[in-house]
């Protein structure tokens, strides 16, 4: 006797009622912006490669910002990085949209900003975990270094010439 198995639904992924591993694997949000339905999406590992000249002036702000990466950024200092690298923020909003640059340009103030958060949704874990990885770099190359060298203390103030041996008095 044959049993009767359920139709898998529109992206193939069988109506288990567990999350689609492709949705976890490589998430992506939908959103109307503009006018437009806009679908951004998280970057592909060979696409961080060819994007990373833009991605660094971010990680680099980030780093500014929240140093050894031990505290979860704010949305507000997140906002003032993207801000003060908006070039290279629209062409990595353009590669996860496949929108135009010239057209994210083009949006309202409300637009855009809501297209900056949904991107950010999407992709800001990757800045994160690059931010980390950086700061944990960091420690590690520290710690290698082991303790700075100091010099050592004269005991006398640094505004103070320090004698040569032309001021040693010679006779007594």
């Amino acid at each position: 006797m044959a049993k009767k198995v359920e139709a898998p639904d529109k992206k193939g992924a069988p109506k288990t009622g567990a999350p689609d591993d492709l949705a976890i694997l490589h998430p992506e949000s939908m959103a109307v912006i503009g006018g437009r339905e806009i679908t951004v999406r998280e970057y592909g590992f060979v696409e961080a490669a060819r994007l990373d000249r833009h991605i660094r002036p971010l990680v680099e702000g980030l780093h500014r910002v929240f140093g050894d990466a031990s505290v979860i950024p704010s949305m507000e200092a997140v906002a003032e990085v993207l801000a003060s690298n908006i070039d290279d923020v629209l062409v990595l909003i353009a590669a996860a949209t496949d929108q135009d640059k010239d057209w994210i340009s083009s949006l309202s103030y409300r637009d855009g900003d809501q297209l900056q958060l949904l991107w950010w949704q999407v992709n800001g874990h990757f800045f994160i975990e690059r931010l980390m990885r950086k700061a944990a770099a960091e420690r590690l190359a520290r710690s290698l270094a082991g303790p700075s060298s100091t010099q050592p203390s004269s005991g006398r103030g640094t505004d103070e010439p320090q004698p040569t041996s032309g001021d040693t008095p010679s006779g007594s």
